[in-house]
């Protein structure tokens, strides 16, 4: 059984743990004068996180990585000591993390997206190619016209 069919990975426990996070994430902007907005941003991981629970991965997690980590980019210069006392460092904390999982789906997705070597070996069977079956236009490899 390949690992596409399996139930339960332990990516997949991992996806539906990172749901309370991220959906926490969405819940604290509430009460935040701008929490629309990063209600929004944050929706974004939770969107490509419900399908990887099922095991579909996108390349549209790649966009969510670079977003992320330009919105954290951007918010560094705002960190403050404590960290917890600025809203803007707690907002460029959860862009890192939201980063990070980010990236965790790209490397999920570029693992599946890419053809096995049975994939591979089977589709090379179908198209018929080698010697003799004429896949190379000549009749038949190392015949002289």
């Amino acid at each position: 059984m390949d690992s596409k069919n399996k139930i339960v990975t332990p990516f997949r426990v991992l996806c539906v743990f990172m749901l309370l996070p991220l959906g926490a994430s969405i819940i604290v902007q509430a009460n935040d004068p701008d929490g629309v907005v990063w209600m929004f941003i944050y929706s974004y991981s939770i969107l490509l996180t419900i399908p990887a629970i099922m095991g579909l991965y996108s390349g549209w997690a790649i966009p969510g990585l670079i977003g992320y980590l330009g919105g954290f980019t951007y918010l560094i210069p705002s960190f403050e000591s404590p960290y917890l006392k600025s809203e803007l460092t707690r907002e460029g904390g959860g862009l890192l993390i939201a980063a990070i999982w980010m990236a965790c789906l790209v490397v999920a997705w570029y693992r599946h997206a890419r053809p096995t070597e049975e994939q591979l070996a089977a589709a090379a069977a179908s198209k018929g190619g080698g010697c003799g079956s004429g896949g190379c236009g000549s009749g038949g490899c190392g015949s002289k016209k």
